[in-house]
């Protein structure tokens, strides 16, 4: 008679479990705890700050000394050896006489770009710069600007001691006088003349060796343009556009700096020497303020001409270089943000 009681009990004790398993899901759903940030997706950059720094392109390069090189040098013109005023292992000085051609006298001239053509007033090239400060080393009173004017005619007469018919400084100065040699100091390896020969133009006519001393650095061809110096513990020292150092001062102050002593002694045996390369810090005399920008921020790059966009508008730049994930520029423009979403601008 008790057995009706049952399915009141189990209809309630499944309710029970049914709203403790609720319960349950409920808890969970409320008691979650919060994604942590790290894991949240970033949100996308519109745009990035722009840094500012100074940089001086500082690169280590090779550096070597060079002494000995030889140049073969032939007649600029037809002629009898008439008078010879040189002989094996004497020293060539740059202004000097070499010979005379039918009594007619060749001069040496150490000029950094060799003359090739006839001087006359109003030319001008690199060719009339390194003959006028050869000149201008020689005492002569000019200025180095390039263009042959009258005191440029008026000293390359008195050196090569020409006049014109009425004993005045010709209007056009010949250059088949003139014999290029390669430093302003040479000494006569061979000579191929004597006294009573007579030359064809171009026939050989000495051989010179420039003992004189250098340091030719091996540079980058990406570095960035502007006066450098090598930054040694005997101080900053200057560094020519081409990386030769002639300067003897400098080269002294090179073979005195720690570093230099620091290479020879790790180099005792002379063949190691050889073939060791003696690096340098090669800098910038005048370090470059620059902007710091993302490499993803630049657009239309053609050669070191490129663009940036700042609040959605295009700014011609010059890129520097980019080094650990950033380029740097220069802008004419203030900017203080690059846009990092330049779809669609154009660079100009």
């Amino acid at each position: 008679m008790k057995r009706p009681l049952l399915r009141p009990l189990m209809i309630g004790t499944f309710a029970c479990l049914l709203c403790a398993a609720g319960g349950t899901a409920l808890g969970a759903l409320v008691l979650a705890p919060p994604v942590p940030d790290s894991l949240r997706a970033a949100p996308t950059l519109t745009s990035a700050p722009v840094e500012s720094r100074d940089i001086d392109d500082l690169r280590n390069v090779p550096l070597a000394f060079i002494t000995g090189k030889t140049t073969d040098i032939t007649a600029p013109l037809s002629g009898k050896v008439t008078s010879l005023a040189l002989e094996v292992g004497s020293v060539l000085e740059s202004g000097h006489e070499i010979t005379r051609l039918d009594g007619q006298a060749l001069i040496a001239l150490a000029t950094s770009t060799p003359l090739y053509r006839p001087l006359s007033s109003g030319i001008k090239g690199d060719d009339v710069t390194a003959l006028q400060e050869e000149l201008a080393r020689f005492g002569y009173s000019i200025t180095v600007n390039g263009v042959v004017d009258w005191n440029t005619l008026w000293a390359a007469a008195d050196l090569l001691d020409l006049k014109d018919a009425t004993g005045g400084i010709p209007t056009e100065i010949p250059i088949n006088r003139i014999v290029w040699i390669p430093a302003p100091s040479v000494t006569v390896a061979s000579l191929d003349i004597s006294l009573g020969q007579f030359l064809d133009e171009k026939a050989p006519l000495l051989t010179v060796s420039d003992s004189s001393e250098r340091a030719v650095l091996t540079l980058p061809e990406e570095a960035l343009l502007g006066d450098r110096v090598l930054t040694l513990s005997t101080g900053s020292l200057p560094v020519p556009a081409d990386g030769v150092i002639t300067d003897t001062a400098t080269l002294q102050a090179i073979k005195d700096s720690e570093q230099y002593k620091g290479f020879s002694v790790a180099f005792k045996d002379q063949s190691s020497f050889s073939e060791a390369r003696f690096q340098v810090p090669w800098v910038l005399a005048t370090p470059i303020h620059a902007l710091v920008v993302p490499p993803s921020a630049l657009f239309g790059l053609v050669g070191n001409q490129a663009c940036i966009a700042h609040e959605g508008k295009a700014h011609t730049v010059t890129v520097l270089g980019s080094q650990l994930g950033q380029s740097y520029i220069m802008v004419d423009e203030p900017v203080t943000s690059v846009d990092l979403n330049v779809e669609g601008l154009t660079c100009q």
